[in-house]
């Protein structure tokens, strides 16, 4: 059944012990799909029309996005079943891209941009005289400036200023005696103008469901490198853990014994005191002999990571020799705004590895075997974690199909024969 939203109401949603009011049906929408990862279909019903709702609202690109309709005020019960039937939920790959496209700030003014690039290569390409393209272009500059102004409304002042300050900075790349300067537009990149919005613009710390059952551990000689990620962490409220030492992290492992840590990062290379001197000696233990002794345990079930300042090609290569599976990262991708794409990896190696976890079959013998039997636990871990895990499950998913060929045709032979099964009375034995 779908979930109708109406957008010109107030609605209030429980995000752990706080309650929060949102001013119309589309912030709303964003909460069920950002917060609680709602996926069912939502309609979004008004008496205002669906362009006049689009060219009003922030986010309201949303109503175009899959999962979403729309139906205008009034309506019978048919128009409603029509809209209704014509969408389906989403499945997980959709909702990702629903909630990074169309649920955030900083996606908004991305695709608003995008929308503003492919509208002036239009005005660029038409057939009309230079002096009605010049006039189409100033137009186009207007109506977007205020469509941001509208998206920027809940921004920081400063923030906001600093947008609209980079906008305006790309319209006077247009030379209006050169028509082919509209490429320098139209070759920026989207993040010249969203890398001013701060994380706290698109995530609000009061809003966030604390409800990430899984954490991380970081194991860095330097972990100062590494407090631009730290810090989205905690607005994002994942829970996290540091060491400095593979004796540290190993006590940190060892002091988690439900697996909530199923996201190991580690430094390729560890220093003695690295930050007071760079030329100390190499710890006894390397970060890399913390994650292949990892990836051998099978008691556990980890998303492996190594990030260092190390060539990607050498940290691969390296970890192949060992026939480990290992993500791997170069420290240069935090530079600037990268390191919020390395946590968009990383959260969602966490949600992956934690559903693994969590959906672990569940038996007498899973974790603790009866005697002369063996646990499954570790066995299960092990196929999970072996290097060619997609081989090996797509075998068994070929076995098991031409297993369930043979009994179908087996079954469907004897299916008009009458048989029955019974217990003799005298010795007990089964008898058809």
């Amino acid at each position: 059944m779908s979930k109708i939203i109406y957008i010109n109401q107030s609605y209030t949603l429980d995000i752990g012990e706080k309650s929060i009011q949102f001013e119309n049906g589309i912030e709303y929408a964003k909460a069920l799909r950002y917060r609680l990862k709602e996926s069912e279909p939502i309609i979004f019903s008004s008496f205002t029309s669906k362009a006049s709702i689009l060219s009003t609202y922030p986010n309201a690109q949303l109503l175009r996005a899959i999962g979403h309709g729309y139906i205008q005020l009034p309506y019978s019960q048919e128009e409603l079943n029509l809209v209704s039937s014509s969408i389906q939920s989403l499945n997980p790959i959709q909702l990702k891209d629903i909630i990074i496209n169309y649920c955030q700030l900083r996606s908004t003014v991305r695709d608003g941009f995008h929308i503003f690039k492919n509208s002036l290569t239009q005005i660029h390409k038409s057939s009309e005289d230079i002096e009605n393209k010049i006039k189409n272009v100033n137009s186009l500059f207007n109506q977007y400036g205020q469509e941001l102004e509208r998206d920027l409304v809940n921004l920081p002042q400063n923030e906001a200023n600093q947008v609209k300050l980079k906008y305006k900075e790309l319209t006077e790349l247009f030379d209006p005696k050169d028509i082919d300067s509209l490429n320098k537009i139209r070759d920026t990149q989207e993040e010249e103008l969203t890398r001013f919005i701060s994380e706290e613009g698109e995530i609000s710390s009061e809003e966030i469901a604390s409800g990430y059952s899984w954490e991380i551990l970081f194991l860095d000689d330097n972990l100062g490198e590494l407090q631009d990620v730290f810090d989205i962490l905690k607005r994002k409220k994942i829970s996290y853990h540091t060491a400095n030492t593979v004796e540290k992290a190993t006590e940190i492992i060892e002091n988690d014994p439900y697996n909530k840590i199923t996201v190991v990062v580690s430094d390729y290379r560890l220093f003695e005191n690295i930050e007071d001197n760079p030329h100390q000696d190499m710890q006894p233990k390397q970060g890399y002999d913390f994650l292949i002794e990892l990836s051998k345990r099978y008691d556990r079930f980890n998303a492996l990571v190594a990030l260092s300042g190390l060539s990607k090609s050498f940290l691969m290569e390296s970890f192949r020799k060992e026939q480990v599976d290992v993500k791997v990262y170069t420290k240069n991708v935090l530079v600037g705004q990268g390191y919020k794409l390395f946590i968009d990896d990383i959260e969602y190696l966490g949600e992956r590895y934690s559903e693994v976890v969590n959906s672990m079959p569940q038996s007498s013998i899973w974790t603790k075997g009866q005697t002369g039997s063996v646990p499954m636990k570790p066995i299960y871990i092990y196929h999970r974690q072996h290097p060619n895990y997609l081989i090996n499950e797509n075998r068994i998913n070929s076995e098991a199909e031409k297993f369930a060929r043979e009994l179908e045709s087996y079954l469907s032979k004897i299916k008009s024969t009458n048989f029955t099964i019974g217990f003799s009375s005298v010795t007990g034995d089964v008898g058809a």
